[in-house]
């Protein structure tokens, strides 16, 4: 799912390269998934989107869900065709009604922003929710930004906070950012400077600007003592990301 996700990502930023991150496209064997793959990530990289859309098109019309999500994301953002929100709204719809989690995301980012349908934010988290509780980190920050905003849902920090860390273990930059500022500001929990600076400095590791502001910023009001802790606790969460240790049974 990581690999598809970065997929999306370079879908975001017109930077169509890789072959790698379509292999999750198509549902068929091995050797004609890579084919696929290859001819998609050509395709891509030559900025074909026309043609990329009608080889899109063809899986999603074999019922291929994530061909019909990048499909839909192609409208979403105008790539080889004019931007049509209502258009990739529906399709969105398609995969989000078969439990797709990427796809239950960006219908509640859809309803969350009035793009393609009505703007609702009652009916944004309860999108927001199904692809955040199936484990979506994008949809788990969206969970908890809506609880920190009290946007389709009543005000509480504590359960943003929550959402926030479950993004934040998944790697997810601004899951990480929030929670850091939720710790530093005591926003649903104690004051933590430690745990603050930790997701912080993971979360600027990525290349998010505000994340490298802040790290620089924790890093003046906190001890050297409270640096060292940050980091040991970083290289833990490194290593349990890796498969090198498991922090719950050291608990």
């Amino acid at each position: 799912m990581s690999r598809f996700i970065a997929f999306i990502r370079l879908i975001s930023a017109k930077s169509l390269v890789s072959a790698i991150f379509c292999l999750a496209l198509f549902a068929v064997q091995p050797v004609q998934a890579i084919e696929q793959a290859d001819k998609l990530a050509k395709l891509l990289k030559e900025e074909k989107y026309e043609d990329a859309i009608k080889l899109l098109q063809k899986q999603s019309d074999k019922g291929e869900v994530a061909a019909t999500y990048l499909l839909a994301m192609m409208y979403d953002h105008g790539r080889g065709t004019e931007q049509n929100f209502e258009k990739a709204f529906k399709l969105f719809m398609i995969g989000a009604n078969t439990g797709h989690h990427p796809s239950e995301n960006s219908v509640g980012q859809a309803y969350n922003n009035g793009k393609g349908v009505e703007l609702d934010h009652a009916k944004a988290v309860e999108w927001f929710r199904k692809a955040a509780e199936g484990g979506n980190a994008t949809a788990q920050y969206n969970l908890g930004l809506r609880y920190s905003l009290g946007e389709g849902v009543d005000k509480d920090e504590a359960k943003a906070l929550e959402w926030f860390l479950k993004a934040a273990e998944q790697g997810n930059p601004f899951g990480q950012y929030n929670a850091a500022y939720a710790y530093a500001t005591a926003a649903g929990t104690e004051k933590d400077l430690i745990e603050a600076l930790k997701w912080s400095k993971l979360s600027s590791e990525t290349g998010f600007k505000p994340a490298v502001v802040f790290t620089s910023f924790l890093a003046s009001k906190t001890t050297e003592e409270e640096r060292k802790a940050a980091l040991e606790k970083i290289g833990a969460f490194k290593m349990q990301k890796a498969g090198l240790v498991d922090l719950n049974a050291q608990e």
